[in-house]
């Protein structure tokens, strides 16, 4: 299994969408963190025109520079986590394609050889056994 594994989840893994999940979280923890600040950066103006250490204009002008600057920054913050996002998606139905890819090319060669009569290994090595268990008994003998 992949290590991101399905973001679903499957039968054989039911916590498959762990990695999926993690990543998710954290990116939208980033984006929570960055609402956090405006609602401080708010109170931080607020406070500095109660004190009388900037006019209210003062204070909107800025706090809208930085919230214009935030905003920006959560724009592209959101850009990034959809493109990681797919990308995610992308790498593990990459990774179940290949899994099942595989799986069909080796049904296939098992019945190419089995139609063709070609002995496999297993049935090798078990007449490579037996003559070489033949041989040991006839130097004896």
């Amino acid at each position: 299994m992949h290590i991101l594994s399905s973001p679903a989840g499957d039968e054989t893994n039911p916590g498959g969408k762990t990695m999926y999940n993690l990543i998710k979280k954290s990116i939208l923890m980033g984006a929570g963190l960055c609402l956090v600040t405006a609602d401080k950066l708010n109170e931080i103006v607020d406070e500095l025109v109660q004190k009388g250490e900037m006019t209210k204009e003062e204070a909107k002008a800025s706090l809208d520079k930085l919230l214009g600057k935030a905003e920006k920054g959560g724009e592209t913050l959101k850009a990034k986590q959809e493109k990681i996002l797919t990308e995610l998606t992308a790498f593990w139905y990459y990774g179940v394609v290949m899994d099942e890819l595989e799986e069909r090319i080796e049904k296939i060669v098992e019945a190419a050889l089995e139609g063709l009569n070609i002995p496999t290994q297993t049935e090798i090595m078990e007449i490579r056994s037996r003559i070489e268990a033949l041989e040991r008994k006839r130097s004896q003998g």
